[in-house]
Order: C-alpha cells, then sequence, then structure tokens
C-alpha cells in the first residue's frame, strides 16, 4: 500500500506580501457617486483585481474605500483632487496595506482577507490536479510502478508512456563510468537513442512518447528526489508527471519539494510532480 501526495505549486506555497494604499471612508448614501468619481479622477488599480474595493467593518459598519496604491500619486495630489470637488472636500485620506496576490487556496484566503477583504478564486489546474490523485486508476498504476522501482536496487528511475503506460526506459544509473550519469539522465539518454534508431527506420516527426519533444506527457518515476540537472532534463524533455519516493537528504535542497522547478514561472515547461509514501 502506498500514499500519493502532490508537491505544491509555486502558488500554493506564496506567503503573504503587502502594497500600500490610499482609502477613505464613505458613508453609504454617498458610495455609488463616490466609487464613479475615485474611478473617473485617481489612477487605476493595476494588478489587484482579487482585492475588493470596499471594506465593512463587521461592528461599527464603517465602510472604507480602497482609493488607489500609493505609489501611483501622491497623497497631497489627492486632496488637491477632492478639493476641487465640493461634495468630497471633507473625505479623510488614510493608508492601509492590501494583499499584493491572490489567495489559490483556502488557507491563503482566510490569512489574506484579515489584512483586506479579497476574492477566492481557486486555480483550474489545482481542481484538476487534485481530482487526478482521488482517481482509483491512477492509484493502482502508482503502486504498480512503485513496485517496479522497489526491484532496482534502491536508486533507479523509469520513464513510462503517459498514455498507453508502455514503459521507455529503465535505469539504476552508470555513475562508476561518469558521475554525471544518474539514473534520470541514462533513461533520457536511452530514450533520445531509440528515437535516433525510430527515426532511421521512418521519417516520422512525432516522438517515442507521442509528442512533438522526446519524452512529451511522459511520466517518471525515482526512488529518489531528481537533483537540479536531471529536473532540468526532465524539463527540457516536456515530461507530465514525476513520482518519487524519497526526498532529498537534508544537506541537499530538494530541487522539486523546495526549489519547485517543476513549475518555476522563469521556465517555458511546468509538470506535476507526487511523491510516494509506502504504507507498509
Amino acid at each position: 500500500m502506498i500514499r500519493i501526495d502532490r508537491v505544491l505549486t509555486n502558488e500554493e506555497v506564496q506567503k503573504l506580501e503587502t502594497e500600500p494604499v490610499y482609502t477613505a471612508v464613505v458613508e453609504a448614501p454617498q458610495m455609488s457617486g463616490f466609487l464613479q468619481f475615485i474611478g473617473r479622477s485617481l489612477p487605476k488599480l493595476e494588478n489587484l483585481d482579487h482585492v475588493k474595493r470596499v471594506k465593512r467593518d463587521p461592528s461599527s459598519g464603517q465602510l472604507t474605500v480602497l482609493l488607489c496604491q500609493s505609489n501611483k500619486i501622491s497623497e497631497h495630489q489627492i486632496r488637491d483632487i477632492f478639493d476641487q470637488t465640493d461634495g468630497w472636500k471633507l473625505v479623510n485620506i488614510s493608508t492601509a496595506e492590501v494583499p499584493r496576490t491572490p489567495p489559490y487556496t483556502k488557507q491563503q484566503f482566510d490569512l489574506w482577507k484579515q489584512t483586506w477583504p479579497v476574492s477566492f478564486r481557486p486555480l483550474e489546474k489545482l481542481r484538476n490536479l487534485q481530482q487526478q490523485i482521488a482517481e482509483e486508476e491512477m492509484m493502482t498504476y502508482a503502486e504498480k510502478m512503485y513496485g517496479e522501482l522497489c526491484q532496482m536496487q534502491g536508486r533507479g528511475a523509469i520513464i513510462v508512456d503517459g498514455s498507453s503506460k508502455q514503459e521507455l526506459a529503465r535505469s539504476i544509473g552508470e555513475r562508476h563510468v561518469h558521475p554525471l550519469r544518474h539514473s534520470v539522465m541514462c533513461c533520457v539518454d536511452q530514450v533520445g537513442k531509440q528515437e535516433v534508431e525510430k527515426r532511421k527506420r521512418k521519417d516520422q516527426t512525432e516522438n517515442l512518447a507521442g509528442g512533438g519533444y522526446l519524452c512529451e506527457n511522459a511520466d517518471v518515476f525515482c526512488h529518489s528526489e531528481p537533483c537540479a540537472m536531471c529536473c532540468m532534463a526532465l524539463v527540457h524533455s516536456r515530461i507530465g508527471r514525476l513520482f518519487f519516493v524519497y526526498k532529498s537528504k537534508k544537506e541537499v535542497v530538494g530541487c522539486i519539494s523546495e526549489y519547485r522547478l517543476q513549475d518555476n514561472p522563469k521556465l517555458n515547461h511546468h509538470f506535476t510532480a507526487f511523491q510516494i509514501t509506502p504504507l507498509s
């Protein structure tokens, strides 16, 4: 028996960061007109679609309006704009902090909204990823492949076609030949050599894993969390999913569990990572 835990994405582990804004307390009967006024007169909010414009104090009922980001205009300039309009001369301007990024998890939402009211719209990709783990077929598949890894001297890797579930390569590494011949690198090398032979036999643009890249959408199973070199090889090969059993040792920062190279926004390909935990 095993348990599968998806490695959290960068969005899911982000910490609360705030951005300074100007605010003003406005009476409810004036709210509609005031919102129209600041919409015409003040700088537009940028990248704050998740932040609600009005904050209501639950005890007093007082309504506080978010005016604009403080790096767009000075408080003195806002005061001048208000003073030019009779209806808003007496409005007091204050400052506050609002969450800089949207919340992607319920835990983030509960924390973010303590700073300022925000909208909570879970990413579609996160809902899909969570659904994958619940599928019984995936559990059976992962348990079978874990059994294969257990027979590989505790340091192997296997690449499987993500659609057909056909095994494409396996290796326990060849570090005795060269220190960079890790098991993942050897597997990618095997797939590459098969592709070369395949193209010699028949001119075909579709690769072994069924796409335009060497291991596109393939599943990779590793006994241990891949190192930085192996992770980048998987990124460039365009794999679909990675399953590993053991995290990197304490003295080595995990490239998946810590650096999260599988969905680094600076890289041009992302894949999903799972950790397999033996239960018996």
